[in-house]
């Protein structure tokens, strides 16, 4: 199973990644680790709610919403993952982490950076309460992670989502 091919579609999509160990793997299993596609397709969400709060689109602080928004998504699904991770083993077993191809420390310092990153943007766009209501939704990722999911149900998935509209 190891040695399955992995397209591109389940590096964006599935969160897989090839599990030879080669720089060039290494970057594919990082952007795997994000769920980009996932994030992508969170984007409408995005732009609606968005528009739905009067957001004018020649407003220039739409673009880097939607990175930040990225970054947040990203940044959770990398949690969720380095919390998952030996659970993530029998069930997605061509996960990065679950391979070995992406080490926790690893995922973790990609994380960090990429919340830096966030942050920076959030507080030089934004204000502090929409960098307070982005971390409030990475602690409900977080929450959802270790304990509602498997506690609660897999429903319980759409309250830090509910954190989204005020963001905006």
């Amino acid at each position: 199973m190891a040695n399955a091919k992995v397209s591109a579609s389940d590096v964006l999509m599935l969160k897989m990644a090839p599990a030879e160990r080669s720089f060039r793997n290494k970057i594919v299993g990082l952007i795997a680790l994000t769920g980009l596609g996932l994030d992508v397709l969170v984007l409408p969400f995005v732009i609606g709610t968005a528009a739905l709060s009067g957001a004018s689109f020649n407003d220039l602080r739409l673009l880097p919403l939607l990175f930040v928004v990225i970054i947040a998504a990203g940044v959770a699904n990398i949690t969720n993952d380095i919390i998952d991770a030996e659970r993530d083993k029998t069930k997605w077993p061509l996960k990065p982490l679950s391979t070995g191809l992406i080490s926790k420390s690893e995922a973790v310092l990609y994380a960090a950076i990429l919340s830096a990153i966030g942050i920076v943007i959030a507080i030089v766009f934004f204000n502090w309460l929409f960098l307070a209501l982005s971390v409030l939704v990475q602690v409900g990722n977080i929450v959802y992670s270790r304990y509602m999911r498997d506690n609660i149900g897999y429903l319980t998935v759409i309250l830090p989502f509910v954190l989204v509209p005020p963001a905006v």
